[in-house]
């Protein structure tokens, strides 16, 4: 009977962790499409609302403006809440936002709606991550179920950017974005059904807010690698939002030839994640993401060099997109690793670094189209950018390296 409950109890563990995986699987899902959606949709909402490219895609700067300021005042709230209950909230704003963008009648009154839609997809990826980290402790383990999660955000991409290229192709920019509103909804009710967190009663009755705060600045490793995410995500996001616009204008690429192209790009990216764990073990975490951002950077170059017909743009994105999210989920790995007894505060950091590379990279993006006039230049310029973040990197591990060293006197001595 004892065994009988014993294994009852287990397969009860393994079923809400694995229900846990499933939201945090589509909420992953949800963030990745809103932080991407203005990339098919920038030229739709240019000409219907009458305004540029470049002041459309300063719809993607508002969002992240807010967001990236949203994941920085939350630094202090984020171990004093249930991952579940942060998702309910962020989601319940994602889908306002979105709702808000969809009816929004006219230019400002979609700002609003895009700046309430980026408060709340504030911080869902970090906070994914977080309730990885806090409940898978093997680091095997936990490592693929970030690339899982990781996947989840990369098919945000792969179905949600070509459903959202076709559907604007048949009705509008509006209809497209609207895919937002029911995966909030989903993910909203999914996380009533699956337990907060783990360690919630450990936290102290006399609370001091600046604490969070404190706990990052005291490491620095942790600090350098946040600007490592900056950077790289500032030039992920420069490319990304300014695709659709660059492969129309320049190379005269139809709905149906980007769609392929998405798609194709974000197969690059599961595989990606995919094949990011095994490497990992074969290697290191710091190492993979030095070797990304290097070939990541040279293809950048590449295409304002040597992309001159469509179908090198599908060699492009697949290179491109594949080793952005390498990046990005490598830092990530390594941000979960920096101060392992914060783990929620440094992935609600980890969030607000991502969004304020992804407003840089659309406001830096759109400024030096307007002073360069030319698309070729511009991502020219963002892979001489891109060592900036190997340089990061290589301070982050000396930082660490400096760090530990009284930790192995102290345990040697």
């Amino acid at each position: 009977m004892v065994v009988g409950d014993a294994m009852s109890e287990q397969l009860r563990s393994w079923q809400t962790q694995w229900m846990l995986v499933g939201v945090l699987v589509i909420g992953a899902f949800l963030t990745a499409l809103n932080a991407t959606l203005m990339s098919p949709l920038l030229v739709g909402i240019a000409r219907q609302l009458r305004v540029s490219d470049g002041a459309a895609g300063q719809l993607v700067t508002i969002g992240s403006t807010f967001a990236g300021l949203t994941a920085l005042a939350a630094v202090p709230f984020a171990s004093r809440y249930s991952h579940m209950a942060l998702l309910r909230f962020e989601v319940a704003l994602l889908g306002g936002g979105t709702l808000l963008s969809v009816i929004s009648p006219n230019f400002w009154c979609l700002a609003i709606g895009r700046a309430i839609a980026g408060i709340g997809g504030a911080a869902i990826f970090g906070i994914c991550l977080a309730a990885v980290g806090e409940r898978f402790s093997d680091a095997d383990e936990r490592n693929k179920v970030i690339g899982i999660v990781g996947t989840a955000g990369t098919l945000g991409s792969i179905l949600g950017l070509p459903v959202m290229t076709q559907i604007m192709a048949l009705t509008d920019w509006r209809w497209a974005m609207a895919v937002v509103i029911p995966l909030s909804v989903i993910v909203f009710i999914g996380t009533t059904q699956v337990p907060g967190s783990i360690r919630r009663e450990s936290q102290p009755t006399a609370w001091n807010w600046t604490a969070g705060y404190r706990e990052l600045l005291g490491q620095s490793s942790t600090i350098w690698l946040l600007a490592a995410m900056i950077i790289s995500c500032m030039c992920w996001s420069g490319w990304l939002v300014y695709f659709a616009a660059y492969t129309e204008n320049v190379f005269d690429v139809g709905a149906n030839q980007l769609s392929l192209m998405y798609l194709l790009g974000g197969a690059s990216s599961v595989l990606g994640n995919i094949v990011l764990p095994g490497v990992i073990r074969r290697t290191s975490t710091l190492g993979v993401v030095m070797t990304s951002l290097v070939v990541l950077s040279l293809t950048l170059l590449a295409a304002s060099l040597i992309v001159t017909a469509s179908w090198m743009l599908f060699v492009f994105i697949l290179i491109a997109n594949g080793f952005s999210v390498m990046v990005y989920t490598g830092i990530s790995i390594l941000l979960l690793e920096s101060l392992p007894e914060a783990q929620t505060v440094v992935m609600t950091a980890q969030a607000a670094s991502f969004e304020l590379g992804w407003l840089l990279g659309a406001a830096v993006t759109g400024a030096a189209l307007s002073v360069l006039g030319s698309y070729r230049n511009v991502f020219g310029m963002l892979g001489l950018v891109l060592p900036i973040a190997i340089i990061c990197l290589v301070a982050s591990a000396r930082a660490g390296t400096v760090m530990d060293a009284p930790e192995l006197a102290s345990s040697t001595g």
